[in-house]
């Protein structure tokens, strides 16, 4: 808008002299008119906000899906307690026979 115009009239729509600029006067009376001259800052977003920005994900829908079949299901340490396993077993998902668990050791 402004800078499609010349400086002379810029100056002659605001009334001010562009070598000394605005009288204190001047500054004083348009900064109680107007008030400062800033932009606003960009709003920060609350915690709620933020957390449930994140169930936009669709991967994060699919595991919310997945852990309430899981619950319906009374799988209760599989909604509760992803990959914690029982005390004496291996991270491994082997039990301690070192075979799976379900399956028979092998003969």
């Amino acid at each position: 808008m402004y800078e499609e115009k010349s400086i002379e009239e810029v100056t002659g729509q605001f009334h001010t002299d562009p070598e000394q600029g605005l009288s204190w006067a001047e500054a004083v009376t348009r900064l109680s008119a107007g008030g400062r001259n800033e932009l606003e800052g960009e709003r920060k977003k609350s915690v709620p906000e933020t957390f449930l920005e994140q169930l936009n994900d669709p991967l994060i829908c699919v595991l919310l899906v997945a852990a309430f079949v899981s619950f319906l299901l009374k799988e209760y340490s599989d909604t509760f307690e992803a990959g914690a396993g029982e005390p004496g077993q291996r991270r491994s998902g082997r039990g301690r026979s070192g075979q799976f668990p379900g399956y028979p050791d092998r003969v």
